[in-house]
């Protein structure tokens, strides 16, 4: 269930494309699954790039986030392929981040993934979109071999 479907989600109380989540006090984008409300499975809900820079304490409207999470709304949402991915993603990610979170080495992992996202960021800005999706797809599945042998 995306956050617009939530019942704590009010989409007239916004700021730009997001809005206003009453539970966390924080506003969001509609399409995001990232509160305990939803559940794909046992995953808990939260993405690779959220889990990554709630890490390293950044903001949840931090430019690496809204990048991103712009890439995905305008660019990959916008072909089937690209919203086939997106679904596969939201299946897998929760659950990698439940494991790198109990992992020993989450630290370094994070700051892996973090240097993958500031190279995605870099990408984007230079207008190279289908090399975003290859590395990030790169990335993801990387760590779904990784996590789930």
């Amino acid at each position: 269930m995306p956050c617009k479907d939530c019942k704590y989600f009010d989409e007239n109380d916004n700021w730009g494309y997001k809005g206003y989540c009453s539970y966390y006090r924080k506003y969001y984008d509609p399409d995001d699954k990232i509160c305990s409300h939803y559940s794909a499975g046992d995953s808990g809900g939260c993405f690779l790039t959220t889990a990554c820079c709630a890490h390293k304490n950044m903001p949840d409207d931090c430019y690496e986030l809204s990048m991103l999470r712009k890439y995905r709304d305008s660019f990959l949402k916008s072909t089937p392929e690209g919203k086939k991915l997106v679904d596969e993603y939201y299946e897998i990610a929760p659950k990698l981040v439940e494991k790198i979170n109990q992992s020993e080495n989450k630290d370094k992992v994070y700051d892996f993934i973090y240097s993958e996202i500031v190279q995605c960021v870099s990408m984007i800005e230079q207008g190279k979109n289908d090399e975003v999706c290859e590395k990030y797809k790169a990335l993801v599945f990387s760590l779904k071999d990784q996590y789930f042998v």
